[in-house]
C-alpha cells in the first residue's frame, strides 16, 4: 500500500502594497518592485512581508532584473538604468545609454551569462527602436543594436541557440539577432500582424503576446509561438 503523501501548506508573506507596480525581481530574501508613479524601487522581506526600503531610482521605473549580485532598474521616462546594491539597498550608479548614441526609454530587459560575461539587454523604446547592451560585470554600456522599427518594447534571450528576440510595437514585428556575433547581427524579421506586448523564450521557442485591438496594447489576447 502506497502511503498518501503529506501536503505541506503553502504560506504567504504578503500582500505587498506598491503604487502602480511594474517590474519584479527576487533574491537575497527580498522582493524588488518598481513603482512607476513614485520613482522608487520598493523592497520587501520575502519571509515576513515587511517593507524594508524604498530606493529612489528615476522617473517611471519599469523593468527590474537581478544579475551578478546586483539589481537593474530601467527608468522609462528618464532614459537611464539604475544599478542597485541588493544588500545595502543603495544606488551604485546610473547608466545612460543616450550618452553613447543609444537614446530611448528603457522598457523591458533580458539577461544572460552565456556570453562568458553577464549581460543585460535593454529595450529602448523610441523612434527608431534600439537595444542597449550592458556588461553586468563592469556595469558599462558596450553596444547599441539598431532594429527595424520604432517602439521596441520587449526583449528575450534563448541561450540554447544564442538568439536575442526583439519586439517592435509600431512595426508589429519580431526581430531575431545572433547575440554571439560581434557586433550583434540581425538574422530574421517576422511580421506579427498585431502589436506585440510581452514575450518569453524557452528551449528553442519564443512566445509573444499580441494585441489586435490597437491601441489597447494591454488587452493582448493572442499568444504567438
Amino acid at each position: 500500500v502506497t502511503a498518501t503523501p503529506t501536503v505541506t501548506p503553502i504560506t504567504t508573506a504578503g500582500p505587498f502594497t506598491v503604487p502602480h507596480p511594474k517590474g519584479l525581481a527576487a533574491g537575497w530574501q527580498k522582493l524588488f518592485v518598481a513603482s512607476n508613479t513614485t520613482g522608487n524601487l520598493f523592497v520587501f522581506n520575502t519571509t515576513t512581508g515587511e517593507k524594508v526600503a524604498e530606493v529612489p531610482t528615476g522617473k517611471e521605473p519599469w523593468s527590474v532584473k537581478a544579475l551578478n549580485g546586483k539589481v537593474y532598474v530601467g527608468n522609462f521616462a528618464e532614459g537611464t538604468i539604475s544599478v542597485i546594491n541588493p544588500v545595502t539597498l543603495k544606488k551604485i550608479k546610473d547608466i545612460k545609454p543616450h550618452d553613447y548614441g543609444c537614446p530611448g526609454a528603457p522598457a523591458n530587459m533580458a539577461t544572460t551569462g552565456a556570453l562568458g560575461t553577464d549581460t543585460v539587454f535593454v529595450a529602448m523604446y523610441g523612434n527608431p527602436g534600439r537595444v542597449a547592451v550592458i556588461d553586468a560585470e563592469t556595469d558599462e554600456f558596450t553596444e547599441c543594436i539598431e532594429t527595424n522599427g520604432s517602439g521596441v518594447f520587449s526583449v528575450a534571450v534563448d541561450e540554447r541557440f544564442g538568439y536575442l528576440y526583439v519586439t517592435s510595437r509600431d512595426a508589429m514585428s519580431l526581430q531575431v539577432f545572433d547575440y554571439r556575433s560581434m557586433p550583434i547581427k540581425p538574422l530574421q524579421i517576422i511580421d506579427l500582424n498585431g502589436v506585440p506586448y510581452s514575450m518569453i523564450a524557452d528551449k528553442g521557442r519564443v512566445y509573444v503576446a499580441v494585441a489586435y485591438d490597437v491601441p489597447k496594447y494591454e488587452n493582448a489576447g493572442t499568444i504567438i509561438v
